[in-house]
């Protein structure tokens, strides 16, 4: 696992944080709608994208234990080339 702070990537275009993520080979996992966009990140040209979709006045620790019990519920299929949307209604999946 990475964080993008960890690698100088904190506020940089989204392009150069999917670019790294495509050189580790590793899913993007982000909150961050822009990568999202299926017209910059095509469906089947990276190694998977997960949005977190949950409304900002949330609690953390509510998101935490959410996305804990979804995550093992996703497989490599569900990730590879393709758009995954955790939420707090569920899984949604875009494939390739």
């Amino acid at each position: 696992m990475f964080d993008i702070r960890d690698h100088g990537l904190r506020g940089k275009p989204d392009e150069e944080i999917f670019s790294f993520a495509q050189r580790q080979n590793a899913v993007l996992c982000s909150a961050d709608l822009g990568f999202a966009n299926t017209l910059s990140f095509p469906l089947g040209s990276h190694h998977g994208i997960i949005i977190l979709r949950f409304p900002n006045e949330m609690a953390t620790s509510t998101i935490n234990n959410i996305v804990s019990a979804l995550l093992p519920r996703i497989s490599e299929e569900d990730t590879a080339g393709n758009l995954v949307i955790i939420s707090p209604a569920g899984i949604r999946i875009r494939r390739a």
